[in-house]
């Protein structure tokens, strides 16, 4: 057989297998748009699609009836050993707890006024907040926290602590949505893959009063 009826050949070949690859997708398609109509829904309806989480958008706009709300911000005291509370007046969302807590993470990434430590670089990203079911909230923060943090037993358990007291809250509930009692970490979208260090972050997280330096003042409103 020449070169060319063998190339010929594998031709044919090749256009066939992707004529049945492409007989079998559409069958596929027509099968599962034909079992949804016979459920009654519509193929072009996006909302059928399942819910899930969607992280607040950076630069998001307060709804209508946001005010302005004293919240406690959580930071390293002068020592670094204990977590003190730093008010502050915040943009206040009278019904979403994941955009109050995104302004309260916000805060808290921008750091204190002197003398308390910031737990975090100003570098560090939002990526993304997520509100579960069971007062879940997952908190996924860039790497730039990796390559920033001190690497240190205390430092990282002063971080995620100071994290989590801060967004657990109750001044930061809203109507729409459940309180947050436990946070979970993500970083980069990923769980615990090397930091911190010291910690098992595995678990979502409940706050502890035992790591603040006094009993908090209740944060009210503004």
């Amino acid at each position: 057989m020449s070169g060319e009826r063998k190339r010929d050949v594998v031709t044919t070949g090749l256009l066939a297998t992707w004529g049945m690859a492409t007989l079998v997708l559409v069958f596929c398609v027509v099968l599962l748009v034909f079992e949804m109509i016979q459920k009654g829904q519509d193929p072009l309806d996006m909302s059928i699609l399942p819910d899930r989480p969607v992280p607040a958008l950076p630069g998001s706009q307060p709804d209508a009836a946001s005010t302005m709300q004293d919240v406690l911000v959580y930071f390293a005291n002068e020592d670094g050993a204990l977590l003190s509370a730093e008010p502050r007046k915040l943009i206040h969302s009278a019904e979403y707890t994941v955009a109050n807590c995104r302004a309260a993470l916000e805060a808290l990434i921008a750091g204190p006024s002197a003398p308390l430590t910031p737990l975090v670089s100003p570098n560090v990203k939002i990526r993304g907040i997520y509100l579960l079911e069971g007062n879940e909230l997952v908190v996924d923060l860039s790497r730039d926290l990796e390559l920033t943090h001190p690497k240190s037993a205390t430092a990282e358990l002063l971080m995620v602590r100071g994290i989590v007291t801060t967004l657990t809250q109750d001044v930061l509930r809203g109507s729409q949505e459940t309180g947050v009692q436990r946070v979970r970490f993500l970083f980069e979208g990923s769980p615990q893959d090397g930091f911190p260090s010291h910690l098992d972050l595995s678990n979502p997280v409940q706050p502890d009063p035992a790591w603040l330096e006094s009993a908090p003042a209740t944060a009210g409103n503004g």
